[in-house]
Parts: structure tokens; C-alpha cells; sequence
């Protein structure tokens, strides 16, 4: 082959041709690691999403699909998921989806509530919503209790959660309800202790219960006979020995609230669900328990006179008792009179002793004179009932006993001595020697 045949063979051969790979650009990496991120908080949200619940509630001010959190003990533990209005567009239903493992917050008896700054009896509450918004308070239903999903929400926050500990107390309001709210204090010599949880009728719609949280570190002051009585306001008492005012606390002048106290000596320490009866002031509380003390006994007469209720009763010119009540008997042929000999005085009373009325001045005419007769000062001003026993006392007379009571005393009812040793009252007693040990 000739050097022109090789050449024209070498000339027919393609040229060759060099393609550059074309490669990815780099932002496409940004959707792909967005997606990734996506799939990755999605699968997160659906291992963490719990069971979910609807909410019954009046109206859903502040609260948000998405944004709004259920929070326990201000930690989170669902998200609001949807807020809708009823059919009869009688309430909302917010739908919440609990944290996956939350089921303690599905239980029966679970309270839910819409939580967000107000101003009421216990003071500001909810103060920091102004900042993060409001939220769904939620307390848990008793332990291993039912599973359920549909809940009526409270209208306002609980005073307490069920798992804080303390005493939980009824009393029955006896129409003594002026001045107390939800959420008033409660008051034990002017400290706070407690408050009052709820307010409501009972079964009969005939009075009013007040359910009252009494604080752990308190509820020891609380016995079997505590007496309490609304301490609300001012309680005003004006008499001739002057103008008394009861004040329990400021904070119970302003919002109202209850007070109690024990008196004489203490039972056992009260129990939850304990039930007791409110006074309309501390003056009743005290009055019903010291008008229970002592012997009461009765006199009777054709009239009253000028023996009114607390005047006192003398023996020796020492006040020894007090009239508690006088009325018609049901005959209308007699008055009746109770009288409340206080407990040291009681063997002063026996089935022989006479009882006569020194209220005022009493006089005699005869032929040595005028005999004027004023048993004391007290008895001059305000009136009063007088007992002598004599010397050969007879038996002691027995609660409930009856005497007549005569106009003026004989006079050998004045020169009666007896010998009768008295007995120390108890609590008098304890009274003082507590006063001795502070001394």
C-alpha cells in the first residue's frame, strides 16, 4: 500500500469528540434535606401524638387550633388540634390531641378549664398568659379510673388540684351567704388557712353548701366541734356597756370569707368530708357553745317584769349565772324563765333554793319605816334574779329543774350560810394555767 492510500484511509476516520458529565447543582439540596426534615418532625409528631379529646366549653376566648397548649403543673401535655362551634350553638367543643403515654389525663373526673389572667377574691391569677398566651389547665380523675374522651370543661380554674393535700370541708350555709364568692379566704385569728372552693345548692335547692380547702399545714386547727361563721364585713353590736366591732381580717372585709374557731375543749381532729353548720358572726358561734354550759334550770312567774335575756343572776351579790330566754307558756297562765348557773357555781343550786327578783328597788312601809332593798348597782340598771340555798342544803338540783320565783326575798332567806365547796371548772382551769405559764 502507497503512502497517498494510507493517508486517504487515515482521512475517512471520525473525529473524536469529548462530552464534559453533567453534574448536579448543589441547590438541589435544600428541598431534599427539607423533605427529609419534614418526613423526620412529622414521624416525631406522629410517635409523640397521644389519644384525643374533646372539650365542652362555654366559649374558647384565647384559645387556638395549633397554638394553644393542655398544661399540668404548668408543663405541657397536649395541643389544641381544632375549636368548633356546636351544632345548636349552644358552646364550643376544642378538640386537643394528648402527648403519647398522657392517658392519666383521659380518665373520668379529669378537670379541664380555660386558664388566662383575671382579678378576683384569691387575688391575680394567671398573670404570665399575658405573655404566653392562654392555655388548658388540666387536673387529673382519680387513679386507674375510666377511659373516656368527651369532658365538660369548668368555668373557672379550681381553687386546688386534687392531689394537693389538705382538708376538705362542707359547711352548710344557713342563709348566711351575704359577702362569700368563690375563692374567699378563710381566716383563723386573722391568717389566712384556707378557701373556699365552691359554692352550690344542695340536692333540695334550699340552701347553700360551701365546699372549704383547709391548707396541709393547717388542717390540724380543725376539730369535730369547730364552730365557723361568715366573717365578712363589719359586725357591729351596740349595748349599754358600749359599741363592740368584729373584724376577722382586711381581706374579709374587702372580699369577704369564713372564720372559725373551738371553743372549750377540742375534739378529734375533723376528717374530709366532715360537715358543719355556719354562724351568722363570731358573737353566735361563741353564744351557742357557752349557752350550752353550765345547769340550766327554769322559773316560773305570773310576770315578767323587767327580766330580760342576759341579766344576771346573783348569789351573795356575785353574778353566779345569766337569764338565757324567758317566754309565754303554752298555757299563757305562767312566764318562764331559763336560767344558765356557769359550771364552777353549779352545787350552789339545790332542790330547796329560792329564787326571787331584785331587779330595781323594792321598799317596805311599815311601823319602824320605809325599808329600801337594792340586791347590787347591776341589779339597779340592768336588772336581775337572786338565789339563796339553806343552811341543810338539799340534794343538787338536776339540769332542767323548776323553781318558782318570787317579787322579794323572806328574810330568813338573806341569813342563810351553807357550807358548799365549789368545783373548779375545767376549762377555767386550763385557762389559767396556760396564762401562768406565759407569765
Amino acid at each position: 500500500m502507497s503512502d497517498e492510500e494510507a493517508e486517504g484511509e487515515s482521512s475517512e476516520l471520525p473525529e473524536a469528540v469529548i462530552r464534559h458529565r453533567r453534574r448536579i447543582s448543589p441547590i438541589w439540596l435544600i428541598p431534599v434535606a427539607a423533605a427529609i426534615v419534614s418526613g423526620f418532625l412529622f414521624w416525631q409528631s406522629f410517635m409523640n401524638e397521644g389519644a384525643t379529646v374533646h372539650l365542652k366549653f362555654s366559649d374558647a376566648a384565647g384559645v387556638h387550633a395549633g397554638k394553644t397548649t393542655l398544661r399540668f403543673r404548668d408543663v405541657a401535655v397536649g395541643i389544641v388540634k381544632d375549636v368548633t362551634v356546636s351544632k345548636d350553638l349552644s358552646h364550643v367543643i376544642v378538640t386537643a390531641t394528648l402527648d403519647r403515654g398522657e392517658d392519666g389525663f383521659r380518665v373520668e373526673g379529669t378537670r379541664f378549664w380555660v386558664e388566662h389572667a383575671s382579678l378576683g377574691p384569691q387575688g391575680i391569677s394567671g398573670v404570665m398568659t399575658l405573655v404566653s398566651g392562654a392555655y388548658i389547665g388540666v387536673d387529673p380523675g382519680p387513679p386507674n379510673g375510666k377511659l373516656i374522651k368527651n369532658f365538660e370543661g369548668l368555668k373557672k380554674p379550681p381553687i386546688n388540684l386534687r392531689d394537693e393535700k389538705g382538708l376538705r370541708l362542707k359547711v352548710d350555709v344557713n342563709g348566711f351567704a351575704t359577702g362569700l364568692n368563690y375563692g374567699s379566704p378563710v381566716i383563723r385569728q386573722g391568717i389566712q388557712v384556707g378557701r373556699i372552693s365552691s359554692l352550690r345548692f344542695d340536692a333540695d335547692g334550699n340552701n347553700v353548701v360551701a365546699e372549704v380547702f383547709i391548707e396541709e399545714e393547717f388542717d390540724h386547727l380543725v376539730f369535730e366541734n369547730t364552730h365557723f361563721w361568715n366573717a365578712s364585713g363589719l359586725h357591729v353590736d351596740a349595748s349599754l356597756s358600749g359599741i363592740r366591732v368584729d373584724l376577722d381580717s382586711v381581706e374579709s372585709l374587702v372580699v369577704g370569707g369564713l372564720g372559725f374557731e373551738t371553743p372549750g375543749t377540742p375534739e378529734s381532729v375533723a376528717k374530709d368530708g366532715k360537715r358543719f353548720s355556719l354562724f351568722k358572726n363570731r358573737r353566735a358561734a361563741m353564744k351557742q357553745y357557752y349557752d350550752s354550759r353550765g345547769l340550766h334550770v327554769f322559773l316560773e312567774m305570773h310576770q315578767k317584769g323587767f327580766i330580760k335575756e342576759d341579766d344576771p343572776v346573783l348569789y351573795r351579790g356575785e353574778k353566779v349565772g345569766r337569764v338565757l330566754s324567758h317566754r309565754l307558756h303554752d298555757d299563757s297562765r305562767m312566764v318562764g324563765v331559763e336560767l344558765q348557773i356557769h359550771p364552777r357555781f353549779e352545787p350552789l343550786v339545790r332542790n330547796n333554793s329560792k329564787f326571787w327578783n331584785s331587779s330595781g328597788i323594792s321598799a317596805d312601809v311599815g311601823f319602824s319605816g320605809v325599808h329600801i332593798h337594792v340586791s347590787s348597782i347591776e341589779s339597779l340598771l340592768e336588772g336581775s334574779i337572786s338565789f339563796a340555798t339553806p343552811d341543810s342544803p338539799g340534794p343538787q338540783a338536776e339540769r332542767g329543774a323548776t323553781f318558782p320565783l318570787y317579787n322579794k326575798p323572806n328574810d330568813k332567806w338573806l341569813k342563810w350560810r351553807p357550807l358548799i365547796k365549789l368545783v373548779p371548772d375545767p376549762e377555767e382551769a386550763a385557762m389559767l394555767k396556760f396564762r401562768s405559764k406565759k407569765s
